[in-house]
């Protein structure tokens, strides 16, 4: 008690010697005053205004924020934003084209070969017909075939032996469906629609793979596509999908309508592949995509890069709104505070050097297939290092002379004054400039704080509990030797970081942050980390701030706290024996109370019946009504003397006092014998009992009498609960190590729920006795203690009305005086 009594009595001198000096000499000091005896003007700038402005450090970025959200959500930033989206695609270059993927076009040569648009209906049948012998994966036709045709049949047998068509539908201006005409729509074997989703700039980016009900024409070609090959991964149907463009569409592989008709192209060259048939002339279905913007492209190159995407699976991911949000509404403060920790130089070249690392950023993420924002957080960036610069230029000057005059106020207020230098108490050189007079008075100042934190942070050392003061944002302000081992904790750095989640939860760090501003000292934690208890304390640390000297109010504020660090691990020992002795007490008194309720009970029970059979006995008027209430009377004495017995031998087995009497025991010989009884037994209740048993069997080295009780509780049980007509086996296997001694009988079965509760004491299944023969509810138990006693065990298995016990009990040695 010694030993803990010092300790305690030196922590609690440590913590009122610290909240009494420590909070004036190092808390109301700057978290690195230790280092400011060589500091330059600009650093003592950056430092007091952190020490005074911190919240206004954030409003630059969050002005430029807000601004650039208002632009953002008014679309004065989108024009920006999809000149950003091409300048993506033409720096990261061209991607190849999928070679499953061919576009018959109907371009200009065609054109001037066959005539203008539109064309006989046999000219798609020709093409069908020269397409049908070399087997193409499937067929698309990007073209819209609404109105009747005489040439309809011709075409819709050359689709049939085709038999893989996909036909486009789509919309007019009106909402009016646009359909292939029946014929042609039954021929085909799916249908898409080709409606093409321009943005405002006429380029198309997106695609939803179905509108109203109707799936695009590249979904519908993909899930033609599974059926002679592996199945596509293919999107939701509602997922809005962002066009990953591989290249130009002149890198494709492509070939003219007329080219094909005249044989001009190998046949092979259509070999499973997906063809995509549309018009590729100039001026007509008109698509403009990152490569191609002047001349533009076609729609059928829209389609084709849309099945080039499932089929590489390399849509585009845009970072969800979400994260835009999140960005500019944080993201800008943060920011703010940083660059408002630099010079003026350095601020600019990191706003600058943040912008190209952003736009590096989005280049290397787009080639991975991911797709976050350029415009917003460039200008984001930009914005708040503007705001940032003009922020610091106009409050700088004031700053200086604020924070030398609120330090002033901190010396004159202080336990031990400042030493004086001569006649003045801060040594002034009046030939310099006043600029150079401050940082002079700054020096001083920052010295005479050194020291006195110095001499603190020695007696801090030097004990064996950590301590550390901080303000409630988490800056260190101090730590001594201990808590930098135990927390790894440095000067200036975030207690938060280090505390959260392995010491304390971010909730339990709240409530006691809560506690402390009340002036309240929260409860103390403990907790176990690494082998070891400690225990934490935290205190609140009143000062008045250089902010409270100046507006000369006299209240102490609460705006920081002490941590008390202890290991206890010895205490916790003796509490944790004390609690682990208390429980086993409890749990045995609570054992033994159930015991004797639950033994008082049953013996109760045979006694009552016994005495209402004497009751009976007395008022018989005949003698066979006396000899049936004599049998009741021996029926009870039985069972009585049963019970008492078996919670003889089960208590004999529980405390170790049954010695065991070895033997030899030849299976083969004596399990006939033994099970004599209970044939006559199974006679009389309609049941047939069977012995299965090998003729060679290993000697069992055991005690004869307690296996005889384990298979006769079996045995007993399976005539009480076995219907008639239905069947007991006991059978025997000879293991390498172990005989599997197994009593099976059918027609009854135990729920699964049951298996483990059969062996508990006084257990009865509910509703299993259906012909009420009684028991003493500890066969089982006793059953189990047996087996256990010989080094064995008991299990049960039970499915299909069909119950199962299986003894296993070791085989040992024939002892020598045996052999």
């Amino acid at each position: 008690m010694g030993e803990w009594q010092s300790v305690s009595i030196m922590d609690e001198t440590v913590v009122h010697y610290t909240k009494k000096h420590l909070s004036v000499y190092v808390c109301k000091s700057a978290m690195h005053l230790g280092k400011m005896a060589g500091i330059q003007k600009k650093q003592f700038l950056r430092n007091a205004f952190t020490q005074a402005d911190i919240g206004w450090r954030f409003l630059p970025g969050l002005l430029a924020g807000l601004l650039v959200s208002g632009l953002w959500q008014l679309g004065m930033l989108q024009p920006l934003d999809q000149q950003a989206y091409k300048t993506l695609f033409q720096v990261r270059g061209a991607l190849p084209w999928d070679k499953r993927v061919v576009v018959i076009a109907m371009d200009e040569k065609s054109l001037k070969a066959l005539g203008r648009l539109p064309w006989s209906r046999d000219r798609y049948t020709q093409l069908l017909n020269i397409l049908t012998p070399t087997q193409p994966d499937v067929v698309v036709l990007d073209l819209i075939f609404p109105e009747p045709s005489p040439e309809d049949q011709a075409m819709a047998g050359a689709m049939e032996r085709q038999s893989r068509v996909v036909l486009a539908q789509s919309w007019d201006r009106t909402g009016q469906i646009l359909l292939p005409t029946p014929k042609l729509r039954q021929a085909a074997i799916a249908t898409g629609h080709a409606l093409n989703q321009e943005d405002s700039d006429g380029f198309s980016r997106t695609f939803i793979p179905e509108i109203e009900g109707v799936p695009t024409l590249g979904v519908s070609t993909l899930r033609v596509y599974s059926i002679v090959h592996e199945p596509i991964a293919l999107p939701a149907h509602d997922q809005r999908l962002w066009l990953n463009w591989p290249g130009p569409v002149d890198q494709m592989p492509q070939y003219s309508f007329a080219d094909v008709l005249s044989g001009q192209v190998p046949l092979q060259t259509f070999q499973n592949k997906i063809v995509l048939i549309g018009v590729t002339a100039t001026a007509l279905a008109e698509v403009r995509t990152p490569y191609d913007s002047n001349p533009p492209a076609s729609s059928v190159f829209l389609h084709a890069a849309f099945i080039n995407n499932l089929l590489q699976n390399n849509f585009l991911h845009p970072v969800p709104s979400i994260w835009i949000w999140v960005l500019l509404l944080f993201g800008g403060p943060l920011l703010s505070y940083g660059l408002s920790l630099l010079n003026p130089g350095k601020q600019l070249f990191g706003w600058v050097s943040l912008c190209i690392f952003w736009f590096a950023l989005s280049l290397l993420t787009f080639c991975a297939e991911y797709l976050i924002p350029v415009v917003q957080p460039i200008a984001l960036f930009a914005g708040t290092g503007i705001a940032v610069a003009m922020r610091d230029r106009s409050r700088v000057n004031s700053l200086l002379a604020e924070k030398i005059e609120q330090l002033l106020h901190l010396r004159n207020e202080a336990p031990t004054p400042m030493y004086e230098r001569g006649s003045h108490a801060l040594f002034i050189d009046n030939h310099q400039s006043v600029a150079a007079q401050r940082v002079m008075q700054l020096a001083e100042l920052a010295e005479w704080f050194s020291r006195n934190q110095s001499a603190m942070t020695a007696i801090a050392n030097s004990l064996s509990i950590g301590l550390v003061a901080a303000d409630f944002n988490g800056t260190v302000w101090f730590c001594n030797a201990v808590s930098q081992r135990w927390l790894v904790l440095t000067l200036g750095g975030d207690l938060r970081t280090q505390i959260i989640p392995t010491w304390l939860s971010g909730e339990q760090w709240e409530s006691i942050l809560a506690e402390l501003r009340q002036k309240n000292s929260p409860i103390p934690h403990e907790l176990f980390r690494e082998e070891r208890w400690y225990e934490l304390k935290f205190e609140p640390l009143s000062y008045l701030s250089a902010e409270d000297w100046v507006a000369a109010r006299s209240d102490q504020s609460i705006t920081a706290f002490l941590l008390v660090i202890e290991e206890i691990t010895t205490r916790k020992a003796a509490e944790e024996e004390r609690n682990q002795q208390l429980k086993e007490l409890q749990r045995l008194s609570s054992l033994k109370d159930d015991f004797l309720s639950t033994v008082s009970h049953e013996l109760r029970t045979p006694m009552a019946n016994m005495k209402m059979a004497i009751h009976l006995i007395e008022r018989a008027s005949t003698d066979k009504q006396r000899d049936t209430y004599l049998a009741i009377l021996q029926q009870q004495c039985t069972r009585e003397i049963s019970l008492i017995n078996d919670l003889l031998n089960m208590q004999r087995l529980e405390m170790s006092a049954e010695t065991l009497k070895l033997e030899p025991v030849d299976l083969v010989e004596w399990l006939p014998k033994m099970i004599l009884p209970f044939r006559e037994r199974a006679d009389e209740n309609e049941q047939s009992l069977h012995l299965d048993i090998p003729e060679q069997l290993p000697f069992l080295i055991t005690d004869r009498s307690h296996l005889e009780r384990i298979l006769a509780e079996l045995l007993n049980n399976a005539c009480k609960y076995t219907p008639p007509k239905e069947k007991i086996c006991l059978s025997v296997f000879s293991q390498l190590s172990s005989l599997d001694i197994v009593v099976m009988n059918t027609g009854s079965e135990i729920a699964p729920s049951e298996w483990a509760r059969i062996f508990e004491k006084f257990y009865r299944v509910p509703e299993s006795d259906r012909r009420n023969q009684g028991g003493t509810g500890l066969g089982l138990a006793l059953t189990k203690k047996l087996a256990e006693h010989l080094g064995g065990t008991i299990q049960v298995i039970s499915s299909s009305e069909k119950t199962a016990f299986t003894v296993q009990l070791p085989l040992r040695e024939i002892p020598v005086k045996d052999r």
